[in-house]
């Protein structure tokens, strides 16, 4: 299936390279690199040095209203239940070290289509489901409510085991915490390969320990310091927002 996919974008980019055509590609594995010399390639997150490939980034999705922190602090994730795309097990370790601490005044939002076997466990236990909610196949519009309303998103990428995150493909999670201006907890080498920083990020080693102290942290986070972390977040967007439209320029005066 996904040499098939691979065979019909070279074709149409075969088929119509007389044109100039912007053409969007989230992972670079779906392209040889002979193409690289051939087409102007438009990517979301540049991981190669080359001439022919183009960082573009579009986050919008709306306008929303301005959000200060919760007094109950509103922990976010957008994506499936799987252990290849996100590193649920450090979330469900932290969670029960915030509960033994007694540490309560928060709640976690999963939005998702589908669920691993072995994760359900975590969400029968009942202590655990009182701080979590999983939430599926919900139209796009109250999905966005619900990313508008919250403190803090959670990638919960993990260096070790999501590499290809690290060379070959960027995450939704980062249009969406661009385009909402919503703070997130992230691993140290992903902030590093994407630019992010301690002034506008909460950044962890790859620990639970760690994981678990940046939690409590940002729980406990007054909101000035809060919105700091947002201030100088929009000031990041808006360097990618410029960067990609120069670059739109680039591709359709040459």
């Amino acid at each position: 299936m996904k040499n098939e996919k691979k065979n019909k974008i070279k074709k149409y980019l075969y088929k119509n390279q007389n044109f100039k055509k912007l053409i969007v590609f989230h992972d670079l594995n779906y392209i040889k690199k002979k193409d690289f010399y051939k087409f102007k390639i438009i990517v979301l997150k540049k991981f190669l040095n080359n001439a022919s490939i183009f960082e573009v980034n579009p986050h919008f999705f709306g306008k929303f209203k301005f959000h200060y922190k919760s007094k109950i602090t509103n922990f976010i994730i957008v994506g499936n239940i799987q252990s290849n795309r996100k590193n649920f097990f450090i979330l469900f370790e932290s969670i029960e070290k915030l509960i033994k601490n007694k540490i309560c005044n928060f709640n976690v939002t999963i939005i998702g289509y589908s669920m691993e076997k072995n994760f359900k466990q975590f969400f029968n236990k009942k202590h655990l489901s009182k701080y979590i909610k999983f939430i599926e196949k919900i139209p796009y519009d109250i999905m966005f409510e619900y990313i508008s309303n919250a403190d803090f998103f959670l990638p919960l990428l993990d260096s070790k085991k999501h590499t290809k995150y690290l060379k070959v493909k960027t995450s939704g999670s980062f249009q969406l915490v661009y385009g909402f201006n919503i703070p997130m907890i992230i691993e140290k080498k992903f902030a590093e390969k994407y630019g992010f920083n301690n002034s506008n990020s909460i950044i962890y080693n790859n620990s639970i320990n760690d994981f678990f102290n940046k939690l409590n942290n940002s729980i406990y986070m007054k909101n000035d310091e809060y919105l700091n972390l947002k201030y100088n977040l929009k000031l990041k967007t808006k360097e990618i927002e410029k960067n990609s439209i120069d670059n739109l320029k680039l591709i359709l005066n040459s």
